[in-house]
């Protein structure tokens, strides 16, 4: 993208302020096409869960409340771990945040009226995301020809799905 030889790029709030420290002033935000039904997820980028099994159960409730809703955490933490998802966090984060730092809310703003629901994915769901790249990324460097990478996906797609079970 920032040879000027890819138009677009998909990103995620997190990764887009790189993109613009890249190419200052060119990156804009747009949402993937989707259908009626909408598409992608707007989750958050980390998960806190504490064990019901925990000995120190309301301790380790009280450390992700503070996490997610004390304004000085947030100040702390800024976006180094995404976007804040307490919006009042974000609203004290906003006036000290430079231009790139804003397209990560931007790009969620756009995304949010389209998302689905979020559901854990399938099996091998990872693993073909991990491979699909790999391939692509072998084609964008000219190791291999898009049909290559077709071949190689297909077979990995119909092995990994006779190994979920379907």
């Amino acid at each position: 993208m920032a040879s000027g030889t890819v138009m677009t790029r998909g990103a995620t709030t997190g990764s887009v302020s790189a993109l613009e420290q890249l190419m200052p002033g060119q990156v804009g935000i747009v949402n993937m096409p989707v259908g009626p039904a909408g598409g992608g997820w707007a989750q958050s980028t980390i998960f806190l869960s504490v064990s019901a099994n925990s000995k120190q159960k309301e301790e380790a409730k009280k450390f992700v409340k503070w996490f997610i809703a004390d304004k000085e955490a947030g100040k702390i933490l800024g976006l180094t771990r995404g976007i804040p998802i307490n919006p009042d966090i974000y609203s004290e984060l906003e006036p000290t945040l430079e231009p790139k730092d804003k397209l990560g809310k931007e790009l969620y703003d756009i995304s949010l009226d389209k998302a689905m629901p979020f559901y854990p994915a399938a099996a091998g769901y990872s693993e073909f995301v991990d491979g699909f790249k790999r391939e692509m990324d072998a084609v964008a460097f000219g190791q291999q020809s898009v049909e290559e990478a077709y071949d190689k996906l297909d077979k990995m797609g119909k092995e990994l799905a006779a190994k979920a079970g379907g």
